[in-house]
């Protein structure tokens, strides 16, 4: 019986040609999307209103969601075009690269300060960022697609072996872990609250300038310029004053009651005066912001009892801050929960980017005593007892609010965590699954997964453990190495099943097969 051999209505050379025509006109397309897109309806106006402020709000305010998935699309026609061109002129791949980067960078950039000018929009450095990184995925887009027509127009031995080297795919798995952990450092500081402003004051009972009163009472109120290891927190609830815990990181100590109640105890901060049913410090508390600021940590605890359980606002208990809109550290009420907000340069000047909430502290009017503590990485609360705590890992809780627009909640830290350790080393996994198992490299292969499972776990966890000034939590580790093992497991076996699959149904060897 003879076959006949039903020729496509255009190959992939064909195509191939056509694309390699039509690269300038991609390229062309790519910049007028991006245009329309970014500046429509193109209703400018006024002038730009430069400042401090503004620029730190460029580098450090989240954008939306939507606009990220956008602009990691946006520029791709650009980027395929125009290094396709590039590379069809003799440039090279390299000079291609990089002047996809440096084009895509500039185009963003332009682009993004023209929104100045739109009242409807606002600029931030992650759209800038997130526009170069989808130039540069068009440029390895047209890499690709050129391998695949190389490798798809030859046959047998005469395909380049190169499009599935095995150094290939260990290159693109340390490019994408390196960029990762560059994002994953890049936020780390940003979490920080290096930003506080000593010319606050502090205030108990309502915001500075009024207008969140809280009604409850204070006492005991005690900070530090460090945050406090477990032990430690045992300590003071089995009745150690915090003020001898703390030791020299002291930088305020208020009873709050008896005739000296309102002055410092530890002599560095300001007296508190009564203004109407709270009160407030005359001076700034110079002293103690800026020695948080400068260690990156802080401890706060007091006795706390509410008179209200529907409070809102939240309503403020505890505020260093400058007005309702502007503060370093705030613990107020919101009907039955503890909101903390804490100023970081992510955070913003209101702390509320995000905010943290613990539900549950104020379910009824009895005296809770209140201990809150940073170490530089993990904001911690306890409530009347060493076992009762909240935690918040502001490394990987922030750094997903601020990529993904996710709104931390306390209660929710083992699931962030399990994202955000998920975004770092499940496609690596995959990408580990993806590498080809020939039985004459089996060594190399074995030699390859097994590095590129625990290497990656303990760099990200040592490099994440030095910048916090923290040892290595073996949580995270066995975290990391366990979710790279099982998708990578899960990956190859769907990977043989489907190639078990295709070749059980294929055609008789007397059937032509084409592709």
């Amino acid at each position: 019986m003879k076959h006949r051999s039903l020729s496509p209505k255009i190959s992939l050379a064909d195509l191939d040609r056509r694309v390699e025509k039509a690269l300038p006109a991609i390229a062309l397309v790519g910049l007028t999307i991006a245009l329309v897109a970014t500046l429509y309806p193109f209703q400018f106006s006024g002038t730009p209103d430069f400042s401090i402020e503004k620029l730190s709000d460029f580098f450090f305010r989240p954008s939306n969601p939507r606009d990220r998935i956008g602009n990691l699309l946006m520029l791709f026609p650009f980027g395929f075009g125009l290094s396709g061109w590039l590379m069809g002129k003799s440039s090279g791949k390299l000079t291609a690269i990089i002047v996809t980067i440096i084009a895509s960078l500039g185009f963003s950039f332009v682009v993004e300060s023209f929104q100045m000018f739109l009242p409807q929009r606002y600029p931030t450095f992650i759209d800038v960022l997130t526009n170069t990184l989808s130039g540069c995925l068009g440029c390895w887009g047209y890499d690709r697609w050129k391998a695949i027509v190389a490798y798809y127009s030859t046959t047998g031995d005469n395909r380049p072996p190169s499009y599935f080297s095995l150094l290939k795919w260990v290159a693109c798995f340390i490019a994408y872990f390196l960029l990762w952990v560059g994002i994953s450092l890049g936020f780390q500081g940003v979490t920080q609250p290096d930003n506080w402003n000593p010319n606050f004051p502090l205030a108990i009972g309502n915001e500075v300038g009024g207008g969140r009163p809280w009604q409850g009472t204070v006492s005991e109120l005690t900070i530090g310029d460090r945050g406090l290891r477990e032990a430690e927190i045992a300590r003071i609830f089995e009745g150690t004053p915090t003020a001898t815990v703390l030791g020299d990181s002291l930088v305020a100590s208020y009873a709050l009651t008896g005739e000296d109640g309102n002055r410092d105890r530890a002599g560095l901060s300001p007296e508190l005066s009564p203004d109407g049913t709270w009160l407030v410090t005359a001076e700034p508390t110079k002293a103690m912001s800026r020695r948080i600021r400068i260690r990156s940590q802080f401890t706060a605890s007091a006795t706390v009892a509410t008179a209200d359980l529907t409070q809102t606002g939240p309503a403020r208990i505890i505020s260093i801050s400058g007005d309702i809109n502007r503060r370093n550290l705030t613990l107020g009420q919101s009907e039955d929960s503890l909101v903390v907000r804490l100023r970081t340069p992510m955070t913003g000047r209101n702390g509320t980017e995000p905010d943290i909430t613990v539900p549950g502290l104020f379910a009824d009017t009895e005296p809770h005593h209140l201990v809150v503590s940073f170490d530089g990485s993990v904001l911690q609360v306890w409530v009347d007892g060493a076992d009762s705590s909240y935690a918040l890992d502001l490394k990987s809780g922030l750094v997903l609010y601020h990529l993904l627009q996710w709104l931390p909640k306390a209660t929710a830290i083992d699931l962030r965590r399990w994202v955000y350790y998920s975004i770092a080393f499940v496609p690596l996994g995959i990408w580990l699954g993806s590498i080809p198992l020939r039985l004459r490299q089996w060594k190399l292969y074995l030699a390859a997964v097994a590095g590129g499972i625990v290497l990656p776990a303990l760099l990200l966890e040592g490099l994440l453990a030095w910048e916090a000034g923290r040892s290595m939590r073996s949580d995270n580790l066995a975290l990391s190495l366990v979710l790279m093992s099982l998708s990578l497991l899960l990956f190859k076996g769907g990977q043989m099943g489907l190639r078990s699959a295709i070749v059980s149904h294929s055609p008789s060897k007397s059937m032509p097969s084409e592709v």
